[in-house]
């Protein structure tokens, strides 16, 4: 069936009706910014840039195009529109004439214009139309302070009003005057617009607007959610009133008002609408067996493939279009509910031992895969939920990223798709917590390379590799300060310094560029590769190493004394067996390296492979 007579309609408007040429605007019309919308977002820039090209094109006597605004029709009389587009123009016109009444006087305006009421706003939980209402309740200018309104509405009305004021003091000579009574009659019958009508649904609409936008600001990942999860909730059941309809518009609206709401109370943006749609992506993609590729898209990548699939009949070999929707279900949002539930569960961190797991894997190269965390809570946190098995998991997971890490000198495929193969089994709805440990676990002691990771990497070179540097010199302090992982580790040191952003470097004990001292000792100049080894390596506070870099360990021992780390401390402590001393200073050896890197070495291939000491 042809439904194009429906699809796209499109008439040329003024404001105000001029008989017998077009049709008007704001001649018994309602706009409506719906729900899914951004906030007003125009600020002195974009309004400015409006105005001034008004001004100049009355002043020439021209007629002047704002653009086009695409509106959905709400009522069958057509006399309500959601607007899709054009919301910035039609609320800064509005407010335009408002502030109008402010400095001349309502009788300035035509009278289409006097009226107030034909533009409401739904967003963010009715919070926009409270503050337009308050703007439009105003008789008078408000009284001004120093600090800029937190009501939008009324900052730019404070331009708006601040705009009129300075084209009624300029005068030039090759310029006519600022009339009133003409511009805002100009504004009223010379301004045009196209109005760009459909009844397509939402989707068709946003495939309009992507190709009509020009004056507008371009939708966010955000918005096109919004719109695009409207549609399919909406299509997935017709016969829904319009009642339901309107409610599943406040429940969308919910969701994001959730988080502004969560993030206000903790006075902190710890999370994000985009940051928690990238989790629900990762959860769709495994639900559906979707193709593993989907998971290096963006969000708003993902879900604009999705929807144009499920609403839009696009091909694609990427997903099964029957199992992306069942992962979707019937009520996505409530999975997106629970899931920025979960973020701020998580966000409260539930103990010492999970927040020093988290850290480490910040040090690791898999670092953008820590909110897995938020899927095993989504699947399991509730009332019979144990946080020890939690602890456990993330535990075995971050030390399989350790190996990961320093096995090899970037991301690796098994990386990626041991954390895929983690996300989908937590989902499976027969799994539990203990199936999920069982995973991690068994791939830890199933690991092939023990030996050669011992050998090959922690007893050679590990400074070169930033990431290896980082990780190795950060674990190895950490176990040296309180090696008692199963408790935790109580020191503050260690998780608020060792792990946080307390500024620290890694030191060469001996080093790279030894000081005039050294001159002449060919066995003090010359390490070779025991130079970047973990026994010649030692985290150090920054402050501390700009006192003591190049010295010899005499020297550096007046330093190593301020330090709060027990790595550096136990250098203090001269081991006269195997120093070298020459004159008045003491010298860190080759022995005595060989012998630090390995204990090192066995001490953090013991943590990674030996859970039996470091778990319970």
């Amino acid at each position: 069936m042809n439904n194009s007579a429906n699809f796209v309609n499109a008439r040329t408007c003024t404001l105000v009706a001029i008989d017998g040429q077009h049709s008007g605007l704001l001649d018994g019309q309602t706009y409506i910014i719906p729900v899914y919308q951004r906030p007003i977002a125009w600020k002195i820039e974009q309004i400015q840039r409006l105005l001034d090209g008004i001004w100049a094109a009355c002043k020439s006597e021209e007629p002047y195009f704002i653009g086009t605004l695409l509106l959905i029709p709400r009522n069958e009389h057509q006399s309500e529109w959601e607007v899709v587009d054009g919301q910035q123009r039609l609320t800064t016109i509005l407010l335009l004439t408002h502030v109008a009444k402010w400095q001349y006087g309502e009788a300035i305006l035509p009278e289409s214009l006097r009226n107030a009421e034909w533009l409401r706003t739904q967003v963010s939980s009715q919070q926009q139309q409270q503050w337009l209402k308050e703007v439009l309740a105003l008789t008078n200018l408000p009284t001004r302070t120093e600090e800029a309104p937190q009501n939008p509405y009324l900052r730019n009305a404070f331009y708006l009003y601040d705009w009129l004021e300075e084209q009624d003091t300029q005068q030039g000579e090759d310029s006519p005057s600022f009339e009133p009574d003409k511009f805002f009659n100009y504004l009223a019958y010379s301004v045009h617009a196209v109005v760009i009508e459909t009844r397509a649904g939402l989707a068709k609409a946003l495939d309009i607007f992507n190709t009509i936008n020009t004056t507008g600001l371009p939708l966010t990942g955000d918005d096109l959610f919004k719109i695009q999860l409207y549609d399919y909730l909406t299509r997935i059941n017709p016969d829904q009133s319009d009642s339901a309809k309107q409610r599943v518009l406040e429940r969308i609206d919910e969701f994001y008002a959730d988080i502004i709401a969560r993030n206000k109370l903790a006075n902190d943006d710890f999370t994000s609408p985009s940051e928690i749609l990238g989790i629900y992506q990762r959860i769709l993609i495994e639900r559906a067996e979707a193709n593993r590729t989907l998971h290096e898209l963006s969000p708003a990548s993902f879900f604009e493939r999705v929807f144009a699939v499920l609403l839009l009949n696009r091909t694609t070999q990427r997903f099964d279009k029957v199992k992306m929707a069942a992962a979707l279900g019937t009520d996505p949002l409530a999975d997106l509910t629970r899931l920025v539930e979960m973020r701020q569960v998580w966000e409260n961190q539930f103990s010492n031992r999970h927040e020093i797991s988290d850290a480490l894997q910040g040090h690791t190269r898999y670092w953008r895969f820590n909110l897995v965390d938020l899927i095993y809570l989504f699947r399991f946190y509730g009332p019979t939920f144990e946080k020890y098995q939690f602890e456990l998991w993330k535990e075995l997971l971050v030390k399989f990223y350790i190996v990961k890490t320093l096995e090899a000198a970037k991301i690796v495929n098994e990386g990626r798709t041991f954390t895929y193969q983690a996300i989908r089994l937590i989902l499976r709805e027969s799994s539990t917590p203990d199936d999920v440990v069982g995973q991690v676990r068994k791939k830890l002691a199933e690991y092939p390379h023990k030996e050669w990771l011992l050998e090959n990497v922690l007893m050679r070179d590990v400074y070169e590799n930033r990431a290896r540097r980082d990780l190795t010199s950060r674990l190895s302090a950490l176990l040296a300060q309180e090696p008692d992982w199963r408790n935790g580790w109580h020191d503050s040191t260690a998780r608020e310094q060792i792990l946080g952003k307390h500024e620290y470097e890694v030191e060469h004990i001996h080093p790279r560029n030894p000081a005039a001292t050294f001159e002449g000792n060919a066995e003090l100049e010359h390490w070779g590769n025991h130079q970047n080894t973990l026994g010649n390596l030692t985290l150090l506070e920054w402050e501390i190493n700009r006192k003591v870099l190049n010295h010899p360990l005499s020297k550096k021992r007046e330093g190593y004394q301020e330090s709060k780390l027990s790595e550096v401390l136990a250098l203090i402590i001269p081991d006269k067996t195997q120093e070298i001393s020459i004159g008045q200073h003491s010298y860190w050896s080759v022995a005595q390296c060989e012998k630090r890197t390995r204990i090192k070495a066995d001490l953090i291939a013991e943590f990674l492979f030996n859970e039996s000491k470091y778990l319970s």
